[in-house]
């Protein structure tokens, strides 16, 4: 038996729904409210949170999501790009900027899923200078009084391979499974002392795009 073929209007109606999705789609990536690159979402967040002429020093991918270096106006951020069908890519929340200023010149960013932590440690390091250790601890504070014990997980030493200016820059990331429980992040300075990093964690919606 042979199947009946769709009659010509039916199949310009179902073009003409297409092309009005595809229509909207661009509508909402112009505007912003639904951006289909990495690199767009990065530059409207950028823009939200006054992060005023933000360069992008290095980009890689960290699985499903895109992880920028970025030099801004107010200083040095790490910025966790990535895709729900929902709302496009996103970073989620406000990067956390380390300012020029600061001495030395380091910080951390992340992000988890149900399987793992991803901890991203980013900084600058001048030239005749050698780059700075990490210590990747647990003991994230209770929902009580109490405190979870401070245990090291490991120490680690990123190799500056960004050049710029007087230096070399560096992005670094590390996985740890979730039941290792990352929770703080310390820097070392040129003296040897320890220094709690602010440290937070972007959830990851997994989705299968590489742009």
């Amino acid at each position: 038996m042979r199947l009946k073929k769709p009659s010509p209007s039916r199949r310009r109606r179902a073009l003409r729904w297409v092309a009005l999705a595809l229509t909207l789609l661009l509508v909402n990536a112009i505007l912003g409210r639904y951006p289909l690159l990495p690199s767009r979402a990065l530059s409207i967040e950028a823009s939200k949170y006054a992060l005023w002429d933000t360069e992008i020093l290095h980009s890689t991918w960290d699985g499903t999501r895109r992880i920028f270096l970025c030099r801004a106006e107010a200083g040095l951020y790490c910025a966790v790009v990535s895709f729900d069908p929902l709302f496009g890519w996103d970073i989620y929340r406000e990067p956390l900027v380390v300012p020029w200023d600061s001495r030395p010149l380091q910080g951390a960013d992340g992000s988890w899923t149900d399987q793992q932590t991803s901890v991203y440690l980013f900084g600058f390091v001048p030239e005749g200078e050698d780059p700075p250790t990490f210590s990747i601890r647990t003991g994230e504070p209770l929902a009580s009084s109490h405190f979870e014990p401070v245990k090291e997980i490991e120490q680690v030493t990123p190799q500056p391979e960004i050049p710029g200016e007087g230096g070399s820059y560096y992005l670094s990331i590390y996985h740890y499974p979730s039941s290792a429980d990352v929770g703080r992040i310390y820097g070392q300075d040129g003296q040897g002392a320890w220094s709690l990093l602010r440290f937070q964690r972007t959830p990851v919606f997994y989705w299968p795009l590489n742009w």
